[in-house]
Order: structure tokens, then sequence, then C-alpha cells
């Protein structure tokens, strides 16, 4: 009886270690994915407050970014569906292709065009095919610019 008691503390030792080495790293992973948000953008005051869907969890495919660029503030708000690292790989692909197109574009077509062809390309090669919209319709494309 006492090894058997043993024998189950030992494995829940382990277990509560391999669950914080995850958390760890899920947590550094989020830190890079969420860089912490501006306190200020142009003339608007910025706050930002993340809350995981799960006590668990410590990183999916909810991520926002707002960049300031000489074209103004750019934002993004987007929620990767899916689990996994998939959504984080996804989620890292989408915000990569947003900061640089906030930069280089000018207009709100042109920096949603690339972070579609960047998801695109990643789908792709992920052995993905990606879903096809109207040819005069993008998912990605902002109902409404608001400039600050």
């Amino acid at each position: 009886m006492a090894a058997a008691g043993m024998l189950a503390a030992g494995f829940r030792e382990r277990n509560e270690r391999e669950l914080a080495d995850m958390r760890t790293v899920a947590e550094v992973a989020q830190r890079v994915l969420l860089r912490p948000m501006p306190r200020k953008v142009g003339p608007v005051q910025a706050a930002v407050r993340y809350v995981f869907a799960a006590a668990h969890a410590r990183i999916g495919g909810d991520l926002y970014e707002v960049v300031p660029t000489p074209h103004g503030a750019r934002v993004i708000v987007v929620d990767v569906q899916g689990k996994g690292l998939d959504v984080v790989e996804t989620a890292a692909v989408v915000l990569g292709a947003f900061r640089e197109a906030a930069y280089d574009e000018p207009g709100f077509d042109g920096v949603a065009g690339r972070i579609e062809t960047a998801l695109t390309r990643h789908l792709t090669s992920s052995g993905v095919q990606p879903r096809r919209q109207d040819p005069g319709h993008r998912q990605s494309r902002p109902r409404r610019a608001v400039r600050f």
C-alpha cells in the first residue's frame, strides 16, 4: 500500500513538472505573438485585457496588434479557428504579414491583400486547401476603416 502511494506521488510530481514546463513555453510563445500594447497610439489611448477561454490554456488563436505607422495607427483583431500548435503557427503568419504590411501599404486593401497572400501560402504549404471567395469579395477586407 505504501509503495503504491509513493508511486502515485511520483507520477503526480512528474505530471505537475511537465505541466509547469508546458505553461512556461506557452507563456513565452504568447508574449512573442502578442506584444505589449502601447499606452498611446496617435491621439488615442489604448489598453488590452486578454482573458483565456479555459483556465489551463495559455496560448491560442486570438490575436491583436496595434502598429503606429506613417499611414496612421493600424489595428488588427483576429480569432484563428482551431486548436493546438497549428493555430499558433497560423496566428504567427497573420501577425507577421500584418506587421510588415502595416508599414508598407498605404491602404487597408493592400494590408488585407498581403495578409491573405501570406495566409494562402502558409495553408497551401501545410497541405490545407484555402477556401475560395467570390472574386469581388475578400473576407479579410475591413468593413470600415477608422483613421486616428
